[in-house]
């Protein structure tokens, strides 16, 4: 494997390219690899940008290996657990805090908690879920806007995100759990499914897609 086998592979793992750097730069929350007098040098950053691992190999081949090997076990697709699977999924910024009271003081029902946790600490999220799916949860104010447009029929749902595919997510406001909402053709139409219980079973339920 080459460094440039090693993009198109972390680019399969759908790793995000913020995440390493392959020209040896010291960047934080970031991992590199460079060529040195002797051999390849591999070094992970934290946060502040403090270099916390670094490890010598002879060859380029060994050096990108290790890298990929490393994303491989975070970005698992393959391992069906909802902890691994949600550590993958890209979340969008902490949300402002006027806006979070905006959207809770808006509501005439009470999110599931899982979802409610989630919002007061992130707003929305979008990635890869197992080897098919994709899943994208709304920021707040897309929500809102969504849920307020005159032209929405779904009254008795709150819809919070969608797939690549176009079906849309929504939770139950008098009827516990999360509903798929499928479109007939050009939206003329649509129906309503449940789909699962909690925050959990519908990763679960997209992973086994």
């Amino acid at each position: 494997m080459t460094m440039k086998d090693l993009e198109i592979e972390l680019g399969k793992l759908n790793v995000p390219e913020s995440s390493y750097n392959l020209n040896g730069a010291s960047i934080p929350n970031n991992i590199t690899m460079f060529h040195s007098k002797n051999g390849w040098i591999v070094q992970g950053f934290n946060e502040r940008g403090k270099n916390i691992d670094q490890k010598f190999f002879y060859s380029e081949e060994e050096a990108c290996l290790y890298i990929y090997d490393s994303f491989k076990r975070i970005y698992d697709y393959d391992k069906r657990d909802t902890v691994t699977i949600a550590r993958i999924l890209s979340k969008r910024p902490h949300l402002d805090l006027i806006l979070q009271n905006k959207f809770f003081n808006s509501l005439n029902f009470r999110l599931p908690t899982q979802f409610e946790d989630f919002y007061k600490t992130y707003n929305g999220l979008e990635g890869r879920v197992g080897q098919h799916s994709w899943i994208k949860f709304w920021p707040v104010d897309l929500i809102m806007r969504r849920n307020n447009d005159s032209n929405n029929l779904l009254g008795g749902y709150l819809l919070f995100g969608e797939n690549k595919d176009g079906t849309e997510y929504a939770f139950g406001k008098a009827e516990p759990g999360i509903f798929e909402i499928k479109y007939f053709t050009n939206k003329e139409g649509f129906e309503v499914n449940f789909c699962v219980q909690d925050f959990d079973e519908l990763l679960l339920y997209l992973y086994d897609k």
